[in-house]
């Protein structure tokens, strides 16, 4: 019954984050008491597809994405919704895709793709601060001391709101200088 309300809810037209928000709830749905992963899969990424600037539904579709093919699945959405917005101008989603699949590369070993992708995302100037984390991150996979000390000094100068990310960034600063 649940089930049939929430897809009465999709064909009546939702859209955005309205329409990822009720994607989300029959994912539950299916991965759960109707015990119907590929299912609940396939509704995850439509959900992201809704509303690809939400990090929530990136990271269930990610969680849901256990095995190979749907991991691929998953980076071949990412990387259009990706081509998509760069041409409609959609910052938001721009960037937290950028973070996304930078986040992969780095993951599957391909730093350097995940340094370009994440240099593309810091020349927008949205979410700087998220931007310089992953940025330090792989900088220090890299090796790259020097750039990952020179974004860890940044996110130690942000303002008094940012107090837990600085004092995250002067330990890290301390760890880089003592590992060397």
């Amino acid at each position: 019954l649940l089930r049939r309300v929430l897809q009465a809810r999709l064909d009546g037209g939702l859209t955005g984050h309205r329409r990822a928000a009720v994607l989300g709830e029959l994912a539950e749905l299916l991965g759960g008491p109707l015990q119907d992963p590929a299912a609940a899969f396939d509704a995850r990424l439509a959900a992201v597809e809704a509303d690809p600037s939400d990090p929530e539904h990136h990271d269930a579709a990610l969680a849901a994405a256990a095995d190979g093919d749907n991991a691929a699945r998953y980076q071949a959405t990412i990387s259009r919704l990706l081509d998509a917005s760069r041409r409609d101008g959609d910052l938001a989603s721009r960037v937290e895709l950028q973070l996304r699949l930078a986040r992969i590369n780095e993951q599957r070993g391909d730093l350097a793709a995940a340094s370009q992708m994440l240099m593309e995302a810091e020349a927008t100037g949205a979410r700087q601060v998220d931007v310089w984390r992953a940025r330090a991150r792989v900088a220090g996979a890299m090796g790259d001391t020097a750039a990952q000390v020179e974004l860890l000094e940044r996110l130690t100068s942000l303002g008094e709101d940012q107090s837990e990310t600085r004092t995250d960034a002067l330990y890290r600063v301390a760890e880089v200088r003592l590992g060397n």
